[in-house]
């Protein structure tokens, strides 16, 4: 009968340890936030999860959040214009395409040469006849 107690006492110690090291961990997270943020800065009016950012990134944390914010606004608008050229380009390729297909109908046309789009089987039936 001496197991089941000694396993209780086991547990509890654990547990106990465990409510130890998470007061201490809070503890020290508050002397962090106490140490590291200026007397400026209310620390009432920020959430437990802006601190966490404050303490885990730094005071500089915003500027680095507006940089990257700011760099990744220009990649996108960069891409937006490339996007924009080659859309242009495009047309332009496809405005050539037609003229280019008008002129072999055209001249295909004037040699006597028939449709250039013609079904192969039209060709075959009229180089029967």
């Amino acid at each position: 009968m001496n197991e089941p107690t000694e396993q209780s006492d086991l547990i509890a110690e654990v547990q106990y340890r465990k409510q130890q090291l998470m007061e201490t961990q809070a503890e020290s997270k508050q002397k962090l936030i106490e140490d590291n943020i200026p007397e400026v800065i209310k620390r009432d009016d920020l959430t437990p999860e802006t601190l966490d950012t404050l303490l885990h990134f730094g005071l500089n944390a915003p500027a680095l959040l507006n940089q990257y914010a700011c760099a990744v606004e220009d990649a996108l608008i960069e891409q937006v214009h490339k996007g924009s050229e080659l859309r242009e380009v495009l047309r332009e390729v496809y405005a050539e395409l037609q003229s280019l297909r008008e002129f072999k109908a055209i001249t295909l046309n004037s040699l006597g040469m028939g449709e250039p789009d013609a079904e192969p089987e039209e060709d075959t039936k009229k180089a029967e006849d």
